[in-house]
C-alpha cells in the first residue's frame, strides 16, 4: 500500500511528494471534471470511487454513474472494482455495485439505524461501519465473503468493538487489528484508536 496522501487541490490529483503533487496521468482529468468531495483510488487496478454532490461514480477506462444520488458516506472502491456507498434513503444499508450487479447488505443493527462511515481493509477480506442509532455510536467489523472473481457477496462475522464516543463521525482502518474514528462525547469531538478484540485508548 502506497502510504502517500492523495490529494485532490485545484486541478490536480496524484500522491503528495514533498510539496509537489505527482499526478495519476491517466485518470487525473476525468476525476478533477466530476468535481468530487471524496475519491478512493485502487492502484492495483486504476480504478476510483468517486463521491460527488450529483451522484457516485465509478471510474475505469470509463466513467460510469453507480448511483443519481450522493453517498452519505464516502464511497469505497475494493480491488475488484465494486463500489460500496450508502444511499440516503436507505442509511441502515450497504449499497455496493459488484460486476453490474447492485447488492444491499444489512447487519446486526435496526432498521433506525444511520450509518455513518465505512472503509474497505486494504486486503479487502473486512469492513468496518460506524453507525448511529438513537443516541448511540458505535463500530462493527464484518467479514466479506467473496465469489470466485472476488467480488463480494456477503458480510458476516461481525464483532462491535469498544468505544468510548457517543456518536460516531467517522472511522478509518489503521492496520489490521486496530480501526481509528471520530467520536463526540458530551458535545466534544476527539480522536480514538480501536481494537479487534480489545479496548480503546484516545490519541
Amino acid at each position: 500500500v502506497d502510504d502517500r496522501p492523495l490529494i485532490l487541490y485545484d486541478n490536480s490529483f496524484g500522491y503528495s511528494t514533498d510539496a509537489e503533487i505527482e499526478s495519476i496521468p491517466t485518470h487525473e482529468a476525468n476525476i478533477v471534471n466530476l468535481n468530487p468531495v471524496s475519491v478512493s483510488f485502487d492502484a492495483s487496478t486504476n480504478a476510483a470511487a468517486i463521491g460527488t454532490r450529483s451522484g457516485v461514480f465509478l471510474l475505469t477506462d470509463r466513467t460510469e454513474r453507480v448511483s443519481e444520488r450522493p453517498s452519505v458516506v464516502d464511497p469505497q472502491i475494493d480491488g475488484s472494482q465494486s463500489v460500496w456507498w450508502v444511499d440516503p434513503n436507505s442509511r441502515h444499508q450497504i449499497s455496493v455495485l459488484s460486476g453490474g450487479h447492485h447488492l444491499t447488505f444489512g447487519g446486526p443493527w435496526s432498521r433506525s439505524a444511520r450509518i455513518v462511515g465505512l472503509e474497505v481493509s486494504c486486503e479487502d477480506a473486512r469492513i468496518a461501519i460506524g453507525i448511529n442509532d438513537q443516541g448511540h455510536g458505535f463500530i462493527v467489523v464484518g467479514a466479506i465473503s467473496v465469489d470466485d472473481s472476488d467480488r463480494p457477496t456477503a458480510l458476516s462475522g461481525f464483532r462491535r468493538l469498544t468505544v468510548s464516543a457517543d456518536s460516531i463521525v467517522d472511522l478509518a482502518w489503521v492496520d489490521s487489528t486496530h480501526v481509528a474514528l471520530l467520536g463526540n462525547r458530551n458535545g466534544v469531538v476527539h480522536a480514538e484508536v480501536a481494537t479487534i478484540g480489545g479496548g480503546s485508548r484516545l490519541i
